[in-house]
């Protein structure tokens, strides 16, 4: 009896892992209006499917510059020192969506004053 009761608690609990994997591993409707948006722009269709979560981030963070730009720099940058990094064609896919969004969707101001400052 003992056994079928641990049985159930295994299935339940490997049901559990399965739906949890399998949110995290679908594009939410965020994601899917990015993707579409960014069509002919910047290709991010391995991002898509090897790293489902890391865009549905990005699509979430979208229109919060701040708070994207820390997140590229995470994903960009191995400040733990312990990563194994990205796939190469899912690295240049972040690093062409970063550059796309720093330059065409949300690039820094610069007052003129500022940079003569830095002269």
């Amino acid at each position: 009896m003992k056994t079928e009761h641990v049985k159930a608690q295994v299935l339940v609990m490997n049901t559990e892992l399965a739906k949890e994997e399998a949110a995290r591993s679908a594009l939410t409707g965020d994601a899917i209006r990015l993707m579409c948006q960014l069509e002919k722009k910047v290709a991010v269709t391995a991002l898509a499917d090897d790293y489902p979560r890391v865009l549905n981030r990005i699509a979430a963070l979208w229109s919060r510059p701040v708070e994207l730009r820390a997140y590229f720099d995470g994903l960009l940058l191995d400040n733990r020192g312990n990563r194994e990094g990205f796939p190469f064609k899912v690295l240049t896919q972040i690093n062409a969506l970063q550059h796309f969004y720093v330059t065409v969707v949300n690039p820094k101001h610069v007052d003129p004053w500022d940079r003569m400052m830095h002269l």
